[in-house]
């Protein structure tokens, strides 16, 4: 049996398995009537005893972190990698293979430094195994895999006794069911409701399936009621975790209890009304601004303290911006910045065409720890620059990233600034605006003074309609009617 590499510890990929919790519509495991469709489950054929594979395999169990779950898994060495994965391609490889070689033996010297992390670490002798005991029928007579390894996905996670770490979600969470026309129509379940602008949503963390777990059971009761699915189907769609659903398969029949964890409730009260609340009590705010270069670059916490200090507002601020940084990379520094300040603001704005599962997560603790020190979390959605022009990106990639600040700040319960909504509505009606530097997709100064109209709007409820000329503060011809499109988005 291959050894796993013992002088350091290896960082382990995450393993993306929705598949094996949710069919796509017309998939493996819509159950209609009692006579029509097999009963959702695995393949007896496609899913053989543990015990009939190695013994370690027996041994998966509920991780201590939320959403995953863990088993033993073999690893290549840098010895067994060079033998079965770099050899094999030299004996067979031409000319225009020699840039793919390079990247193997890189692999290969950062596996024996320590630094690799890559589902290329995962032997392929044990991925088909799992596979074999976790294929499940795909609706066309045949099964596909369970375990997909997406190296987008790929999040460090250091287990010290080597085990695999594999996550829950994302995950497709759907009931499918046939109306009263006789029709088979697909129910999916989003924090965004009939509103995510996906049209095979995801659920990206225990916490979001907390919160459309009740919309989950009420269409499920719903349906049932009518007759829509059988009882046996509404066993199997109305689940209250998603673990249940691995119980429910019968893949997982020695998984253990779940760990126990801190049920997810959601404030009594929203961020708008503490919101209402807090603008209403005083006149002074200090705010923390946590971001990249789309926060920095010409001063979005300096422009909007000098619109505040026009109305008679007072704003003072902290800063923790790094450029091209995610809200992962500055994520000590923010947390030890709330942890010994005071503040009734945290602005949290992340890098753009990030995988919206480490947006969610990362968003989940920050706007934790800022309510936990009594601050409203604040998400700062920026503009995208569209690739072929001067304006505003109104594509998939804009909406997707608009849509992941929307779903964060319902079940986290933040308030959301949509600066990138009020860019796309001052170029409608005011065509001919120039908001982006030059050949670049930072704002300039007229654009970030549009950003910042539009915090003051959304934050303080403040219309400014006379601006002066101050330092800090953008001042030109289009300064008023900027300054109306950012209430009139705000207020729309």
């Amino acid at each position: 049996m291959r050894t796993r590499p013992k002088p350091t510890r290896v960082c382990l990929p995450a393993l993306v398995i929705s598949a094996l919790f949710f069919s796509s519509c017309g998939g493996a495991y819509p159950a209609f009537t009692a006579d029509e469709t097999p009963r959702p489950t695995a393949s007896p054929e496609a899913t053989p005893e543990v015990s009939a594979l190695d013994s370690k395999y027996a041994t998966i169990r509920f991780g201590d972190t939320p959403g995953t779950v863990i088993l033993d898994v073999e690893w290549y060495t840098p010895e067994t990698y060079q033998r079965e994965i770099i050899d094999p391609v030299i004996q067979q490889a031409d000319e225009s293979q020699a840039a793919y070689i390079k990247i193997l033996e890189q692999n290969k010297t950062d596996m024996e430094n320590g630094t690799f992390n890559s589902a290329r670490l995962i032997n392929g002798k044990t991925r088909d195994e799992l596979n074999k005991y976790f294929e499940f029928p795909n609706g066309d007579g045949g099964t596909d895999d369970c375990f997909f390894l997406e190296l987008r996905n790929f999040e460090p996670t250091i287990y010290t006794d080597g085990d695999y770490v594999q996550s829950v979600f994302p995950l497709t969470c759907l009931v499918p069911y046939k109306d009263e026309n006789g029709d088979i129509v697909t129910k999916y379940f989003s924090p965004l409701g009939d509103n995510d602008p996906d049209p095979n949503p995801r659920i990206y963390s225990q916490r979001e399936f907390d919160f459309v777990e009740d919309d989950i059971i009420s269409t499920c009761d719903e349906l049932l009621a009518k007759g829509e699915i059988t009882r046996e189907a509404y066993d199997y769609y109305a689940i209250k975790t998603p673990y249940d659903r691995l119980v429910k398969l019968g893949l997982f029949d020695s998984i253990g209890e779940l760990p126990a964890s801190e049920p997810y409730q959601k404030d009594s009260v929203s961020a708008q009304e503490l919101n209402n609340q807090l603008i209403g009590s005083k006149k002074s705010f200090n705010m923390l601004f946590v971001g990249n270069s789309l926060s920095s670059h010409n001063d979005l916490a300096g422009q909007l303290s000098e619109l505040a200090k026009l109305c008679g507002i007072t704003i003072t601020y902290n800063t923790v911006y790094e450029n091209g940084a995610s809200l992962s990379q500055t994520k000590d520094r923010s947390m030890n910045m709330m942890q010994n300040n005071k503040y009734d603001y945290v602005v949290f704005q992340d890098y753009p065409v990030r995988d919206t599962g480490d947006t969610v997560a990362d968003m989940e603790v920050l706007c934790d720890e800022a309510k936990s020190i009594g601050a409203i979390p604040v998400l700062y959605n920026p503009a995208w620059r569209q690739t072929d022009g001067d304006k505003p990106d109104t594509g998939d990639a804009q909406l997707a990233q608009t849509s992941t600040y929307e779903r964060v700040a319902l079940v986290d319960n933040a308030l959301h600034v949509n600066a990138a909504g009020a860019w796309i509505y001052a170029y409608g009606k005011y065509p001919g605006l120039s908001l982006y530097e030059t050949g670049d997709y930072h704002p300039n100064a007229e654009g970030m003074y549009l950003t910042a109209c539009t915090f003051a709007s959304a934050l303080f409820h403040l219309q400014i309609k006379d601006v002066v000329a101050e330092e800090n503060i953008y001042y030109g011809d289009d300064a008023l009617k900027l300054s109306q499109a950012a209430w009139d988005f705000v207020n729309s």
